[in-house]
């Protein structure tokens, strides 16, 4: 079971001096009302933002040494709150480009497989031929939620899963992600209390003065 510790985590004026250490197990949740403190700790296991101080370590050792062992593509998988694409890209382009870094070239045919499935189980019909600027952005989401899948990461990392959805998207999404937790791990930043209660079996409830108290939830 991974166990992940960050300790020092400064950003800026948002976040400073946030120590945290949990076992990835299950679901999930890091709730945090304030929207962003929750964001930044998942940006950090992946490092897409460099300006941010402190030190991660998974399984007791740096991320660095975990990353040297275990690509990280096979390790995280991240879904940005806003679906984000490259824009000089087709949406087949953002998801085959990951896909082979991922599993190398000659799987062409298993990638268009899959991707079918994933339209399928989210009801969705996609051009993927279209860039991103034409597709509407709740979509544009859903399609980032696909190319993370595609990696079958260890641990899939969400960001406010819920954030530009329509009602029966967000339906469609609970449902999806409350099979996926019977299959992988995931951390799912998230605003929404009433998703945080019914979802999560550990939640990462984040206080004043950036205190995280981490919580069991019963599973029934």
């Amino acid at each position: 079971m991974m166990k992940i510790c960050i300790k020092n985590l400064c950003v800026a004026d948002a976040v400073c001096d946030l120590s945290v250490e949990f076992e990835v197990k299950n679901a999930i949740v890091l709730f945090d009302p304030e929207e962003y403190r929750a964001g930044i700790l998942l940006k950090k296991l992946v490092d897409i933002d460099s300006s941010m101080d402190g030190t991660v370590f998974i399984d007791g050792v740096t991320k660095a040494e975990y990353f040297a062992q275990n690509p990280i593509a096979s390790v995280f998988g991240y879904v940005f709150d806003e679906g984000i694409m490259l824009s000089n890209l087709s949406i087949r382009e953002n998801l085959m480009l990951p896909y082979r870094l991922r599993w190398g070239t000659g799987r062409d045919e298993e990638f268009e497989t899959q991707v079918r499935y994933w339209l399928q189980m989210f009801e969705l019909e996609m051009d993927l031929e279209l860039r991103p600027a034409f597709v509407k952005p709740s979509r544009l989401k859903i399609m980032c939620f696909i190319r993370s899948l595609l990696l079958q990461p260890q641990v899939l990392l969400i960001d406010n899963p819920y954030y530009l959805l329509n009602q029966s998207e967000r339906i469609k999404m609970l449902d999806i992600l409350q099979t996926l937790k019977t299959q992988m791990k995931l951390i799912v930043a998230s605003t929404d209390l009433d998703f945080t209660e019914n979802f999560a079996d550990t939640v990462l409830n984040f206080e004043v003065n950036n205190k995280i108290v981490v919580k069991s939830i019963a599973i029934t």
